[in-house]
This record gives C-alpha cells, sequence and structure tokens, in this order.
C-alpha cells in the first residue's frame, strides 16, 4: 500500500492552512482544464436519454469553448455557443451540460 490512491486528499489538507481552508475543502488533482473536461464528459454522459446538448458560454476563454467541443465531440452531443444572458432561455430538455464561467477574460 503506497496510499497513492489518498494523496489528492491528504496533499489536499497539508496546503489547506496555506490558503486559509479547512481540511477536506481542497484536493490535489490535474489541471484545471483537465478537470473540466472529466466533469463535462461526465455530465453529458450522466444526463440520460435524449439530452444531447452541452452548452457553452460563446465568449468565454478560448481553452473552454475547446474544451467543451472536444467532449462534445467525445461523447456524440452538439455543442451550442450560447451568450452567458440567453442561456436561461437555452436551457431545455435536450440539455445535457451547461459550461459557464463567473469571469469574463476579457
Amino acid at each position: 500500500e503506497s496510499g497513492w490512491w489518498t494523496a489528492p486528499e491528504r496533499i489536499g489538507d497539508r496546503i489547506a492552512p496555506l490558503v486559509g481552508a479547512a481540511a477536506g475543502q481542497i484536493v490535489v488533482g490535474d489541471s484545471t482544464s483537465v478537470n473540466v473536461f472529466k466533469a463535462v464528459v461526465a455530465a453529458a454522459r450522466i444526463a440520460g436519454e435524449g439530452r444531447d446538448e452541452i452548452l457553452v458560454d460563446a465568449t468565454t476563454f478560448p481553452t473552454d469553448g475547446y474544451i467543451a467541443a472536444s467532449a462534445a465531440r467525445l461523447t456524440g452531443h452538439r455543442l451550442v455557443p450560447v451568450a452567458p444572458a440567453d442561456v436561461p432561455a437555452a436551457l431545455g430538455p435536450r440539455t445535457a451540460a451547461v459550461l459557464l464561467n463567473h469571469v469574463d477574460y476579457r
């Protein structure tokens, strides 16, 4: 037992005090881009029958658009770029996942 399976949580607990977080609030993992890709793919795959659209903020940082496009290709979903203000109206029974940012990078 090398303990590699629990390493992300253990290391996160050691880092937590450095950023003012409590134990259990930090996990060390892949890059943000890799984790966003994993999350979008997972959401698309578990969304259920008939949910074949991945909505993405049309003004997002380019990398996130590429991530959403790659996730759509991998899962066979349709990528739907949407202006942030139009997201609520774009949500529907075909929506499998939505990738939005809280910050405008421009």
